[in-house]
């Protein structure tokens, strides 16, 4: 095929723009020390660097997951580890307040340094995050928590887990529950909240009882017992040891009508021993012991539905006519004692020890996938590289015969159109 002046002339210049393009490719390539990122200039890499970096950014996000759950988890242990030293000082107080040889001045100071740190409980069970989520309020991470009302402490939050995905196939805790850790305490007692912990330790330094109050009482050769119920009926409950044994009464008695507690107390004669009257003032109870085996009359463990923060019973010896004699000691739920509260604030720095374990527990396993999750980015990083980073040796290489190539075929491309047919005729 004869070609004509004009279209070599076309074919060359389009061939060297395609040179030019080429080398002006690989000028940029060496000089970023980039591979070229267009899918056109190779498919294949182009895919699989598209797939590694999908990878990297999917890791990037877990890494930051496991940063705010670090965070979380390092905020919840300082404040356990805070709201476990002040445990210690509140069992402190109690001791001190229990003893007989502490005066009211005393006593009055010691309930305010227990006001004080309650309301440090307060500010701990409504912390926040860096971010300023709150700590112990499930999904509600912007109200506190945890409401300071008349009848105490309650809990707002929803009771929720944070979680966060920190691998392909596993998430993580970001924290602790807020009802689990202020309002879920087991004591000896029974079930019970820190904050009614607290509010028990603070009734009885408010008592001005020395020593605190008791939660039992006995008396030979019989024992005046006056309920101090509301106006309201009430579910009470005692416990009545006598000669032949002990029995848990049980009844319903409002202010003024305390006969259902006496013949409740009648039902069980024969297993206690003791029988009860209503005193002329129709408000005490008349408990004397019958049959063999004693003259002893115990009166413990009373306690009301709903419950109350007071002192639910005042009792007193008898004289030789059976009539109440003496001072009354008033008796308390066996919650408010001393022993009961000092046992209760101690259940409750060993309830935030044991949730400082699981915090820490928790942290760990953070750790574990921190460093596993930086691995992974290590190798993914090396991963991407291959696929990005430019062989310089080659691509100079490339790129010195493109050069050598592309002046050639301009010296070639020269010469030859410079001849014409007369040269060609000569």
């Amino acid at each position: 095929m004869t070609l004509g002046t004009t279209l070599f002339s076309t074919l060359s210049s389009r061939a060297f723009s395609r040179l030019d393009a080429r080398i002006s490719d690989l000028q940029a390539e060496v000089s970023s020390g980039k591979n070229d990122p267009r899918p056109s200039s190779d498919p294949v890499r182009a895919m699989r660097l598209s797939v590694a970096q999908e990878q990297t950014e999917a890791l990037n996000r877990y890494a930051t997951n496991l940063q705010s759950v670090t965070s979380r988890l390092d905020q919840s242990d300082i404040a356990l580890s805070e709201l476990n030293g002040i445990m210690q000082r509140f069992t402190e107080i109690a001791v001190r307040g229990a003893s007989a040889s502490a005066v009211p001045a005393e006593r009055a100071t010691l309930r305010i340094e227990a006001e004080e740190l309650r309301a440090a409980v307060l500010d701990m069970a409504n912390a926040r995050d860096a971010m300023g989520r709150v700590l112990f309020g499930g999904f509600s991470i912007d109200t506190p928590p945890f409401i300071d009302g008349p009848d105490g402490v309650s809990y707002v939050g929803d009771r929720g887990q944070h979680m966060l995905r920190v691998s392909e196939s596993a998430t993580m805790r970001t924290g602790l529950d807020g009802g689990d850790v202020f309002m879920g305490l087991d004591t000896d007692a029974g079930r019970s909240t820190v904050f009614d912990v607290i509010d028990d330790l603070m009734f009885t330094l408010s008592s001005g009882a020395g020593g605190g109050l008791p939660g039992a009482a006995e008396g030979a050769g019989g024992l005046a017992f006056r309920p101090d119920p509301t106006r309201q009926p009430e579910a009470w409950r005692l416990d009545v040891t006598g000669p032949s044994g002990s029995a848990t009464i049980e009844a319903d008695i409002a202010a003024g009508a305390p006969g259902p507690l006496v013949d409740a107390i009648n039902a069980q004669s024969a297993a206690t021993g003791v029988t009860a009257a209503l005193h002329s003032d129709g408000e005490t109870l008349i408990l004397t012991p019958v049959g063999p085996g004693g003259d002893t009359v115990r009166v413990s463990d009373v306690d009301v539905v709903p419950a109350r923060r007071a002192a639910l019973a005042d009792t007193r010896s008898l004289d030789a006519a059976g009539q109440p004699t003496g001072s009354a000691d008033r008796l308390v739920p066996m919650r408010l004692t001393t022993q009961a509260q000092i046992d209760g604030i101690g259940a409750a720095g060993d309830h935030f020890a044991d949730l400082r374990a699981r915090v820490g527990a928790l942290g760990d396993v953070a750790s574990r996938n921190s460093a596993a999750i930086e691995n992974r980015k290590v190798l993914m990083a090396e991963a991407v590289a291959g696929l990005e980073d430019l062989d310089i040796a080659k691509a100079l290489t490339d790129l010195q015969a493109l050069l050598l190539t592309r002046d050639a075929a301009q010296q070639t491309f020269a010469k030859i159109s410079t001849k014409s047919l007369f040269d060609y005729i000569r």
